[in-house]
């Protein structure tokens, strides 16, 4: 986005008295290079320090985590990042937390463990601040398939059986999708409580139905649902 745009973005925001902010640099373009746009910025790095330099502490930032590392630092044909580009994405995201992020929502995943491990990671480089579990739903075998190839999201041998035995029904895929996220919720929680980011494509029913199976419906102020 232009410079402009981002300027007009934040304004309004502030003029209607939203408090919080998940800034992203956004998908890129095929045959974009992460050049910004004019005079926009490249990576969401620029784009957090920009609303810090711009407004102060009025808004909360949150930013994007990937606990199998960015895409980009996933080799083609690989279904996992090298150690160095783990680690180099680990340190990038360190970044924007020290410019003024003040949380992490991270990228889907179909593995507790993963996440588990990427709140231990944070931790060992010194991000402080909550990191709160992307989770999503599966709601049609189309969406699944986009959004694991897209994201190079690694699936378990188990989950992946379940899903391929439920194509083409798509009431029982959503069935599934519903126990699998609540299971995912609990698994990778734990102890913790710093709250759950449901992400849905003009579907929010899984996502309600995964707050009823939690016990959170009452009190969903403890839930960033981001469509």
């Amino acid at each position: 986005m232009p410079l402009e745009r981002v300027d007009h973005a934040l304004d309004t925001a502030r003029a209607k008295g939203v408090r919080n902010i998940l800034a992203l640099r956004g998908d890129l373009l095929p045959g974009q290079e992460g050049a910004p746009r004019g005079d926009g910025f490249s990576s969401a790095l620029d784009l957090v320090k920009y609303i810090r330099s711009k407004h102060g502490d009025y808004f909360g930032i949150t930013v994007a985590g990937y606990p199998e590392a960015h895409p980009s630092k996933i080799p083609k044909g690989s279904e996992v990042a090298t150690d160095e580009g783990y680690e180099s994405d680990l340190a990038y995201l360190k970044e924007k937390v020290d410019a003024g992020a003040d949380m992490i929502i991270t990228q889907l995943f179909f593995d507790a463990d993963v996440f588990i491990k990427f709140i231990k990671d944070c931790r060992r480089v010194g991000i402080k601040c909550p990191v709160v579990p992307g989770i999503l739903p599966i709601t049609t075998y189309r969406n699944f398939k986009f959004m694991t190839e897209t994201c190079k999201t690694k699936v378990p041998k188990a989950v992946r059986a379940k899903v391929e035995a439920a194509k083409g029904n798509d009431a029982a895929l959503a069935a599934y999708g519903v126990e699998l996220a609540t299971e995912m919720q609990e698994d990778s929680q734990g102890d913790r409580r710093e709250g759950a980011a449901f992400l849905y494509y003009e579907q929010e029913e899984p996502a309600v139905a995964v707050l009823t199976n939690l016990g959170l419906l009452g009190v969903a102020k403890n839930a960033v649902v981001v469509n």
